[in-house]
Protein backbone atom coordinates (compact mmCIF):
# COMPACT_ATOMS: atom_id res chain seq x y z
CA UNK A 1 0.00 0.00 0.00
CA UNK A 2 0.95 3.59 -0.84
CA UNK A 3 1.10 6.45 1.61
CA UNK A 4 -2.19 7.88 -0.18
CA UNK A 5 -4.09 4.90 0.42
CA UNK A 6 -3.63 4.65 4.41
CA UNK A 7 -4.49 8.22 4.54
CA UNK A 8 -7.85 7.28 2.44
CA UNK A 9 -8.56 4.11 4.40
CA UNK A 10 -8.08 6.33 7.57
CA UNK A 11 -10.16 9.38 7.12
CA UNK A 12 -13.01 6.68 5.84
CA UNK A 13 -13.27 5.20 8.76
CA UNK A 14 -12.88 8.03 11.37
CA UNK A 15 -16.02 9.64 9.37
CA UNK A 16 -18.01 6.63 9.54
CA UNK A 17 -16.82 6.06 13.06
CA UNK A 18 -17.88 9.44 14.17
CA UNK A 19 -21.22 8.79 12.95
CA UNK A 20 -21.68 5.41 14.59
CA UNK A 21 -20.34 6.65 17.64
CA UNK A 22 -22.63 9.67 17.45
CA UNK A 23 -25.48 7.67 17.01
CA UNK A 24 -24.85 5.51 20.12
CA UNK A 25 -24.34 7.86 22.14
CA UNK A 26 -27.47 9.58 21.06
CA UNK A 27 -29.84 6.69 21.93
CA UNK A 28 -27.94 6.01 24.84
CA UNK A 29 -28.61 9.40 26.20
CA UNK A 30 -32.36 8.85 25.24
CA UNK A 31 -32.38 5.79 27.65
CA UNK A 32 -30.64 7.38 30.33
CA UNK A 33 -33.23 10.08 30.33
CA UNK A 34 -36.53 7.58 30.05
CA UNK A 35 -34.48 5.40 33.04
CA UNK A 36 -34.64 9.21 34.70
CA UNK A 37 -38.01 9.99 34.41
CA UNK A 38 -39.47 6.77 35.45
CA UNK A 39 -37.31 6.53 38.62
CA UNK A 40 -39.19 10.31 39.83
CA UNK A 41 -42.48 8.80 38.55
CA UNK A 42 -41.93 5.85 40.53
CA UNK A 43 -40.81 8.35 43.58
CA UNK A 44 -43.74 10.57 43.36
CA UNK A 45 -46.25 7.62 42.99
CA UNK A 46 -44.26 6.35 46.05
CA UNK A 47 -45.06 9.44 47.97
CA UNK A 48 -49.02 9.80 47.05
CA UNK A 49 -48.56 12.40 44.07
CA UNK A 50 -51.85 11.89 41.55
CA UNK A 51 -51.38 10.86 38.20
CA UNK A 52 -52.45 14.64 37.12
CA UNK A 53 -49.54 16.43 39.18
CA UNK A 54 -47.35 14.68 37.88
CA UNK A 55 -48.45 15.12 34.15
CA UNK A 56 -48.35 18.65 34.95
CA UNK A 57 -44.50 18.36 36.35
CA UNK A 58 -43.47 16.99 33.39
CA UNK A 59 -45.23 20.06 31.08
CA UNK A 60 -43.94 22.32 33.27
CA UNK A 61 -40.67 20.71 32.89
CA UNK A 62 -40.54 21.11 28.94
CA UNK A 63 -40.97 17.08 28.59
CA UNK A 64 -42.98 16.16 25.92
CA UNK A 65 -45.93 14.29 26.72
CA UNK A 66 -48.42 12.55 24.49
CA UNK A 67 -51.88 14.41 24.02
CA UNK A 68 -54.15 12.85 26.80
CA UNK A 69 -57.95 12.44 27.04
CA UNK A 70 -59.62 14.84 29.57
CA UNK A 71 -61.01 11.86 31.31
CA UNK A 72 -57.25 10.89 32.45
CA UNK A 73 -56.85 14.31 33.97
CA UNK A 74 -59.51 14.09 36.31
CA UNK A 75 -58.80 10.86 38.75
CA UNK A 76 -59.39 11.65 41.61
CA UNK A 77 -56.90 11.65 44.86
CA UNK A 78 -54.38 9.24 46.05
CA UNK A 79 -54.84 7.88 49.07
CA UNK A 80 -53.17 9.15 51.65
CA UNK A 81 -49.53 7.31 52.64
CA UNK A 82 -49.05 5.80 55.96
CA UNK A 83 -45.57 5.67 55.55
CA UNK A 84 -43.60 8.77 53.51
CA UNK A 85 -40.89 7.64 51.39
CA UNK A 86 -38.07 8.46 52.89
CA UNK A 87 -38.48 7.89 56.95
CA UNK A 88 -35.83 9.70 59.53
CA UNK A 89 -34.06 7.97 61.09
CA UNK A 90 -34.90 8.57 65.11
Amino acid sequence: MHNNDIIGVIATSCVFGVGAIWIVCHYAFLCWKQWHASILIRGMMERGYTPQEIIQLFQALGHRTPSLPKDLLDVPPAKPIKHPAYAANN
